[in-house]
């Protein structure tokens, strides 16, 4: 009997065949063009599917602490898994708006930089791993 390929799997062969099929021997410009999209996204969801939990989970822990340094009474645990998505939004619009007001101050180096800038690592890390490289 077969076996049955993973989810991660099938959009990694479908994104491949885009990229190296589709995209290469498009016979106009518009059509590579939305095939390399449509790869793209699939190496997102590919990425998501890796380390996208574990990429929330540790964002919101950042800015829980950050939150919570500023206002003890801020913070809180998402209820589930599922729950993480608006519980994230919910804490960088928090520190958006207080950046926006200027009760906090961004300086590289500070904590909040370091939020911002160990998450923007983790979005771009192809491979889903959360350590970030110190040069």
């Amino acid at each position: 009997m077969a076996e049955i390929p993973e989810l991660g799997e099938l959009i990694e062969s479908v994104r491949e065949y885009l990229s190296a099929e589709v995209a290469a021997t498009a016979a106009d410009a518009r059509a590579r063009f939305r095939a390399l999209v449509a790869a793209h996204v699939l190496e997102v969801a590919s990425r998501e599917l890796r380390g996208g939990e574990a990429m929330r989970v540790a964002q919101f822990e950042r800015l829980r602490a950050l939150i919570a340094s500023n206002d003890p009474r801020a913070g809180g645990e998402p209820a589930s898994a599922s729950a993480i998505e608006p519980a994230l939004r919910a804490a960088e619009r928090e520190l958006a708006e207080a950046i926006r007001s200027g009760a906090t101050v961004v300086r590289p180096g500070d904590p909040v930089w370091c939020h911002v800038r160990e998450s923007l690592v983790e979005s771009l890390r192809p491979d889903g791993d959360l350590r970030v490289t110190r040069r």
